[in-house]
């Protein structure tokens, strides 16, 4: 797990910032572009107290505490990595959270945030597609099917997945599931964890015998993977955008383009994303 001093509940920050009504106000109100001509025309600023606040899907966790560490090192800067279900990171932006920058695991998120105007618009990129697998952790009695109609097997007495209405890793296994026809002889077995990282930690915990999870959570762990084909389900294209909430718009840009680096995407795919 990543340092606990770079990780930063979403609660925490929301009732740090509850009782200001200025935030939307205090972020610039221009585009992406005019950031970046900021960020070009001034010079991070290490010191500055503020940190760079992330707002991140959970299937990040593992290959953010790489890539957060080297873009601290490069740019002096201190970063906050804040992962949760994309679902529930969108609706804290709506209440105000003071996100600098949002990494959905879908498009849907960041275009529902862009519309109403929590990020901005043209800052709008699709960053990664990323990759559905069932999984079971090290000296599991059972690992995973074949094939993921395979479930059905009574074996599998409990199967953990991530919320669907919030976690599109979550909405994806289901949809897998059911263009299938396995959805229906599987639901009553199936537990729910409220994002990607809590479902993991069903399978982890012996609560559940496999998890449909997110290739990059698993490709470097101990344990058991199947892929689950990408055509039984949307693609899941991961985007992100700018915040206007935060006061680091211009660092958020920074980060954005060290994610656009090639080391950078070497180091992504190596965590099973497909990089656009």
């Amino acid at each position: 797990m990543m340092k606990s001093n770079r990780v930063i509940g979403v609660a925490l920050l929301l009732a740090a910032t509850a009782c200001s009504k200025k935030k939307a106000e205090d972020a610039p109100k221009e585009s992406a572009k005019a950031t970046e001509e900021t960020a070009k025309g001034e010079e991070a600023k290490p010191a500055e107290t503020t940190p760079l606040r992330v707002a991140g899907a959970a299937n990040l966790v593992k290959v953010m505490e790489e890539i957060v560490p080297r873009f601290e090192k490069e740019s002096g800067a201190e970063v906050d990595f804040i992962p949760g279900s994309s679902g529930k990171l969108a609706a804290q932006l709506k209440e105000g959270a003071p996100f600098d920058l949002f990494m959905s695991a879908n498009v849907k998120f960041v275009e529902d945030a862009t519309g109403s105007g929590e990020c901005l618009a043209d800052s709008k990129k699709i960053y990664a597609r990323g990759h559905l697998v069932m999984w079971s952790k090290e000296g599991a009695k059972d690992e995973p099917p074949a094939k993921a109609e395979g479930l059905a097997d009574e074996k599998y007495e409990t199967i953990a997945i991530a919320q669907p209405d919030q976690a599109p890793y979550g909405a994806a296994a289901k949809a897998a599931l059911e263009k299938l026809g396995t959805w229906k002889k599987i639901e009553k077995r199936v537990i729910y964890g409220p994002s990607l990282e809590e479902t993991i930690k069903l399978v982890e915990s012996g609560n559940a015998e496999i998890g449909l999870l997110a290739l990059s959570q698993v490709i470097k762990a101990k344990g058991k993977y199947v892929e689950v084909p990408d055509d039984l389900h949307d693609p899941l294209d991961q985007a992100l955008a700018v915040c206007k909430n935060g006061k680091q718009q211009a660092l958020a840009v920074k980060f954005v383009e060290f994610l656009g680096r090639p080391e950078t995407q070497e180091l992504m795919k190596s965590y099973g994303y497909t990089i656009p």
